[in-house]
């Protein structure tokens, strides 16, 4: 017992993701927020809830918060040069989907900075 030691609560301050941070940081802070109160970040303006996510071993080259693939997947370039891919996504309102299928419905460019 006298080396426990009380975890600060939860909230939805600690949700927007910052993509100038590795990709390490990145991809556990998305993991430790899952199921609640889950990491956000927006998109032109729009706000997103991330799901899953995994670390890419591929090199992009880009800035922090920038979309470097498209093509089916969305792959972030994070802060320390490494990249993350979104896994799953939840647009506001809408039900929890994998990236594939939010893709299917909207477009996203290439080169887009998401971040917030």
């Amino acid at each position: 017992d006298e080396l426990s030691n009380y975890a600060p609560m939860l909230s939805k301050d600690l949700c927007p993701i910052d993509f100038s941070k590795s990709a390490q940081e990145v991809h556990n802070k998305i993991r430790g927020l899952y199921p609640w109160p889950v990491a956000t970040t927006k998109i032109n303006g729009k706000l997103l809830k991330i799901h899953k996510s995994r670390i890419l071993n591929e090199c992009f080259t880009g800035v922090s918060g920038e979309i470097v693939d498209n093509n089916n997947r969305l792959v972030v370039m994070c802060g320390d040069g490494n990249c993350i891919e979104i896994l799953e996504i939840q647009a506001e309102g809408k039900r929890k989907t994998d990236t594939a299928s939010f893709l299917r419905g909207r477009k996203i460019e290439k080169g887009t900075i998401i971040g917030g």
